[in-house]
């Protein structure tokens, strides 16, 4: 019986393996969890999926004055956007052909992102006050 779902290829759609979070943290779970390689401490499992638990659960691993500041939903919102949600897997694996098509979709959604991600980040670490 196998707990979780086969890594997907490269580019293809998320099916929550947990492969990218076992692996190496993402740039927000690299700030909170400092020191930390891998598997990320916010990663949850449940059965047949992995889920980011900064999403998820965002009152259980963000300080309680950012709690207040910005509230559960927006710190969800903002950890969904650095952690790449709806991009597509970004995980590559030793020896994987990455689908150059693939890698220039994830860029160019990741590069769209930019300026809102600085904010995602700002947000969680305290630098950029609430909008709206």
């Amino acid at each position: 019986m196998k707990i979780l779902p086969e890594k997907p290829p490269y580019g293809a759609d998320c099916n929550r393996c947990g492969a990218c979070c076992i692996a190496i943290l993402c740039p927000l779970g690299a700030r909170l969890f400092r020191g930390t390689t891998g598997p990320c401490p916010a990663l949850t499992f449940s059965p047949g999926r992995a889920d980011c638990g900064l999403v998820l659960d965002p009152a259980r691993f963000a300080p309680p004055i950012l709690l207040a500041v910005a509230g559960p939903r927006k710190l969800a919102e903002a950890a969904a956007i650095l952690i790449g949600a709806g991009a597509g897997c970004d995980a590559a694996v030793a020896g994987e052909a990455l689908d150059p098509d693939a890698r220039r979709r994830i860029d160019g959604i990741a590069a769209a992102r930019r300026l809102v991600a600085v904010e995602a980040l700002g947000l969680w670490i305290g630098t950029i006050p609430k909008q709206g």
